[in-house]
């Protein structure tokens, strides 16, 4: 009994981890569906269920991406190029993870990379900060101490 019990909890976390990952799809977590479902393919190429899922949730999680990027470049955040970059880093993320897995490039044999939109979005994430941090310096010049450690906290994060 105690040598059955190993292998039965391996089943068991295998079992609920194919079910996790179809069921993130099917809530809307495309990314997280994505992601685990590249990550078992690595692990066991010829797993159906995840080549599905992946199958299924590729094209989801783009269009849903797409989309968030969309109604972001239309809003007025400040510094919704911050978030606009968030999600082309994840977009590129996911293209990496696909490209280090024979078997999920045999699903999605063309993923998509965001390398120029995320270069774009770094930069005008960059130009907001600065712009930012010269309007607080000018307020801090005037002696507004705290909009002075404003603008030395914009122009670092334009620096990263």
């Amino acid at each position: 009994m105690k040598q059955l019990l190993p292998i039965f909890s391996i089943l068991l976390i295998f079992l609920f981890s194919c079910k996790a990952t179809k069921r993130a799809y099917e809530l809307g977590d495309y990314d997280r569906a994505v992601l685990n479902s590249v990550d078992r393919l690595r692990n066991s190429p010829d797993n159906k269920k995840s080549r599905e899922t992946l199958r299924l949730a590729y094209p989801a999680f783009i269009d849903y991406i797409e989309d968030q990027v969309v109604s972001l470049k239309l809003g007025t955040d400040v510094y919704k190029w911050e978030k606009i970059m968030d999600q082309y880093a994840l977009l590129n993320r996911v293209y990496d993870e696909i490209q280090r897995s024979p078997a999920a490039k045999n699903v999605i044999p063309n993923p998509q990379q965001y390398l120029g939109e995320y270069r774009e979005a770094v930069s005008n994430a960059a130009d907001v900060r600065y712009t930012l941090g010269l309007q607080a310096l000018e307020l801090g010049r005037v002696g507004d101490r705290l909009k002075a450690k404003d603008a030395y906290y914009q122009f670092e994060h334009a620096l990263v």
